[in-house]
């Protein structure tokens, strides 16, 4: 069958979002303990069908009706993300979707003026779906799914293999195998410091989980693990005072979406 969303003009659903995310790093292979941790986020998210067009695409408002960090152990990060939280709710963006899932316009009237973190903030938590293919399918039946996404500013071009497990009339089960690539990282990084070089020597960043969807609504039940990883070289000065050295990042992310009664 084909698998397409039924939108309903003023439906209305809250989604809820639970992330832990676990952070390991390290200089020239060395752990860095005092930069680990684990940081974990909750999230809830009002969506409001607000217009369904011809084509069975829909207009879908979205408002961060709550959005909280896990305590760190730390009062001044505390603080900073505590102040995070305060500039996010309350903040409302919009999205245009079409029947098969596929964003097609994003924006919010609500940024301007905000700090660009906080910006990069509402972008990141933004929830989209991956898209269903344009035939009919049935049970076992797999199709990618390609896109590109900035995540803590960093350009990712993603990929999501997906695998119909369960179906009917009402909905789906599907697996999910998530890879990235970020293509241009370094570039994002040649104007850091004035005398400095960095490269992105490895990324890798690669996950999966399942997703149940609903097709009268576009606020699934899922779980994901993604693990990323990141090897940075940075050299710089002259003589003397020359130095090279490399950084390490390691970040696993468990990510649970869910609909609130």
């Amino acid at each position: 069958q084909e698998l397409r969303y039924r939108f309903v003009e003023g439906q209305t659903g809250t989604m809820a979002m639970d992330m832990t995310m676990d952070m390991a790093n390290s200089m020239d292979g060395v752990p860095m303990d005092e930069v680990a941790g684990t940081i974990g986020i909750s999230m809830e998210l009002a969506t409001t069908v607000s217009e369904v067009y011809d084509d069975g695409s829909a207009r879908i408002e979205q408002v961060f009706a709550g959005y909280d960090f896990d305590e760190t152990g730390d009062p001044v990060a505390d603080a900073e993300l505590a102040a995070i939280s305060e500039q996010l709710e309350g903040i409302s963006v919009w999205q245009v979707v079409d029947d098969r899932g596929a964003v097609l316009e994003v924006g919010s009237d609500a940024l301007d003026g905000l700090p660009p973190e906080i910006q990069q903030q509402v972008t990141d938590s933004t929830y989209s779906v991956q898209p269903f293919p344009e035939e009919a399918v049935g049970v076992g039946a797999r199709w990618v799914s390609g896109g590109s996404m900035s995540s803590q500013g960093l350009p990712l071009s993603m990929s999501v293999e997906n695998e119909v497990l369960e179906l009917s009339d009402e909905g789906a089960v599907l697996s999910m195998a998530i890879s990235a690539d970020t293509p241009g990282a370094t570039d994002l990084m040649g104007d850091m410091l004035a005398g400095v070089t960095a490269t992105v020597d490895r990324f890798e960043m690669t996950g999966g989980g399942t997703v149940e969807v609903a097709f009268d609504t576009l606020i699934p039940t899922s779980q994901a693990d993604i693990d990323m990883a990141i090897e940075m070289s940075i050299a710089g000065g002259e003589g003397e005072d020359a130095f090279a050295y490399s950084i390490g990042l390691d970040m696993l992310m468990g990510m649970d979406v869910y609909p609130l009664e």
